[in-house]
């Protein structure tokens, strides 16, 4: 969001705040998983990621809140929180290899994060959409999953990132929020 970033493809793409300015009108973030590789990280070890990690990115989410705040005192900002993107009880090893416990943590992780973004975007006056409601059953071992498993789903989607019917119901629930 603030930095410069290399894709895949190893094309380096300007930091996603510099086109951020007055006169911008809304602003939809979706942030958070990656820092401290809470999701990444905790996929292999929920152990390596630090105790007070969900408490420390709430608090970088609320300061970037307010960083775009001041580029574009107008905007709308909406703060978009996370799909469930599993449901620690259902169990599929090809989709999902963890056991019950790393998706129990998982989840809990998942849950905490959401919790914080609320509270940042409440402590700032942005908007926050809470996609865990509409996302039940649709975590990565259902039958009509939202998210992708471990592996590349035939150009559809990165491993344990959103299929395109999950950016669509982001992008109704985007506008149930803001009366559209």
């Amino acid at each position: 969001m603030t930095e410069d970033q290399l894709t895949l493809a190893d094309v380096s793409v300007p930091a996603q705040i510099d086109a951020v300015r007055r006169g911008t009108d809304l602003v939809t973030i979706g942030i958070g998983g990656n820092d401290f590789g809470l999701f990444g990280q905790g996929l292999i070890d929920v152990t390596a990621v630090p105790p007070d990690a969900v408490r420390t990115i709430g608090s970088r989410i609320e300061a970037l809140l307010r960083r775009v705040q001041r580029r574009a005192p107008e905007a709308e900002v909406v703060l978009v929180g996370y799909p469930q993107i599993l449901d620690a009880k259902q169990d599929c090893p090809t989709l999902l290899p963890f056991p019950l416990d790393v998706r129990e943590q998982m989840a809990r992780l998942q849950r905490s994060l959401n919790r914080v973004m609320a509270r940042a975007a409440a402590a700032t006056g942005a908007t926050f959409v809470d996609l865990f409601p509409v996302s039940a059953g649709h975590g990565i071992c259902s039958r009509r999953p939202w998210i992708n498993g471990q592996e590349v789903a035939r150009g559809e989607a990165a491993p344990y990132h959103p299929f395109g019917v999950e950016m669509r119901a982001v992008a109704k629930e985007i506008e149930l929020a803001l009366g559209s």
